[in-house]
């Protein structure tokens, strides 16, 4: 492992480096959380960590005033669907260093400077037309900024998630815009805190029960925001996936570990 030293202005390749390294001690730490996995190791291989936490963290840092500029762009163009529900439609957050470092882990050949929602833009609007009006206003505006857009609502992830997803590129950095609707944001933020307690079911770990029942759920809420209300056979089956799955929730202490 070559030296890592916090320059005044790092190359990419340094920080690339430097989250590669970092990720292979988290990874042999949360392989045996009960262990130091700095033990017996050289005091050149401990600067070396601490050395790439600085540099993970100053490019974290990169990525704040960009995702502020993108934040203020939204707010603009959200301004009809602020009053809509009483919603605060624009808020903004940098990733944890840890959520880097375990996203680094789950796919190794992403560099750092490659991972393209360290600068993240969350947009909840009223309902899926707000959405796509919002959506297609920023697409004519900022299209020499847009790197990439995923539209999950068309065809959701495996897991349920919808929403409809940009990479904008502000002040060379790459920040991830999230437009959800409120059941959208619901499902999405009921994944993510059980995750927190559990294994991390937003990343595809945990039991596949679990699974299937965040899935019927997407498909509930979908079907709801288009005015559509499930049958009965539908309904059932949600509560059979659901007695499934309760085991491996988060509050329910017999689930297998």
């Amino acid at each position: 492992m070559p030296k890592v030293r916090l320059a005044t202005d790092p190359s990419k390749k340094a920080v690339d480096r430097a989250g590669e390294f970092a990720a292979s001690i988290f990874e042999r730490w949360r392989t045996a959380p009960s262990t130091d996995p700095l033990e017996g190791v050289t005091e050149d291989v401990e600067m070396d960590f601490v050395e790439s936490l600085l540099l993970i963290e100053w490019w974290r840092q990169q990525h704040a005033y960009p995702m502020l500029m993108v934040a203020a762009g939204l707010r603009y163009y959200t301004r009809p669907y602020v009053a809509v529900g009483g919603l605060k439609p624009v808020t903004q957050r940098l990733k944890k260093e840890v959520t880097i470092l375990d996203k680094l882990i789950r796919l190794p050949t992403m560099g750092l400077t490659q991972m393209g929602d360290i600068g993240g833009v969350r947009v909840v609007l009223p309902d899926q037309d707000a959405v796509d009006d919002v959506l297609r206003r920023v697409r004519k505006n900022w299209r020499d900024e847009i790197e990439r857009v995923r539209d999950y609502v068309a065809s959701p992830k495996d897991s349920g998630y919808r929403a409809k997803h940009l990479i904008v590129v502000k002040k060379t950095r790459r920040i991830e815009v999230q437009l959800r609707t409120p059941l959208q944001d619901t499902w999405a933020n009921q994944v993510e805190a059980d995750s927190r307690w559990a294994p991390n079911f937003k990343a595809g770990a945990g039991h596949q029960a679990v699974h299937d029942y965040y899935v019927l759920v997407s498909k509930l809420f979908a079907s709801r925001e288009a005015g559509v209300e499930p049958d009965g056979e539908f309904m059932q089956d949600l509560v059979v996936r659901y007695r499934e799955a309760r085991p491996y929730l988060p509050g329910h202490h017999d689930h297998e570990r």
